[in-house]
């Protein structure tokens, strides 16, 4: 309250494209965020630990295929550990511009150009991910059991609910950006008018 007038100070709306974050949004945009670092450093360890374990990868194949792929070279190993590794990196990708839109939210800047091509990136990196486990699942299975007797090796197509659900919502994602970067135009074309 002023002296003079004894109402209320309005505070000074924020520049267009943006808005003060607090409250529940700010808790739920650090929940995003430690979710986020908590996936892809469990994801590098996972990845580290589970793919260069060769007698781990061995195990899974006789629990999962009823198959024998303890002569496999160590060429075979490596090519299907990178196999699933190129889709992995672009996960941490998508994981790497999701924190940086993340952080552009925290810091107000909700409908900046900036944010819309964050979200785009995060979309079409997960979506790029998830589209290449599809042929990398069989792939890096097929190359673990390479040695093996053709009728012997192991072929198998794997498409689960969730890759669907998952794909559903990162394509969702990619068509939200397209709207924010028209949001952030007209709040910069509100701007120049006011």
């Amino acid at each position: 309250m002023t002296a003079e007038t004894d109402a209320p100070e309005i505070p000074a709306p924020a520049p267009p494209g943006r808005l003060p974050i607090r409250g529940a949004l700010y808790w739920s945009i650090q929940s995003a965020r430690l979710i986020g670092v908590g996936w892809a450093l469990w994801g590098c360890v996972y990845f580290a630990f589970y793919w260069s374990d060769r007698a781990f990868v061995v195990e899974s194949a006789a629990r999962y295929f009823s198959a024998d792929i303890s002569g496999m070279a160590l060429w075979q190993h490596a090519a299907g550990v990178a196999a699933m590794g190129v889709g992995f990196a672009l996960s941490l990708a998508a994981i790497r511009f999701g924190l940086a839109l993340l952080g552009l939210y925290l810091a107000g800047e909700v409908f900046s150009p900036l944010a819309s091509v964050l979200l785009r990136r995060a979309a079409l990196f997960g979506l790029a991910a998830r589209l290449l486990e599809f042929p990398t699942r069989p792939l890096s299975g097929w190359l673990f059991s390479l040695h093996l007797p053709p009728e012997k090796q192991i072929h198998f197509w794997l498409i689960r609910p969730d890759d669907l659900v998952i794909l559903m919502l990162l394509a969702s994602l990619a068509a939200i950006a397209s709207v924010q970067k028209a949001a952030a135009e007209m709040a910069q074309d509100h701007a120049q008018i006011v």
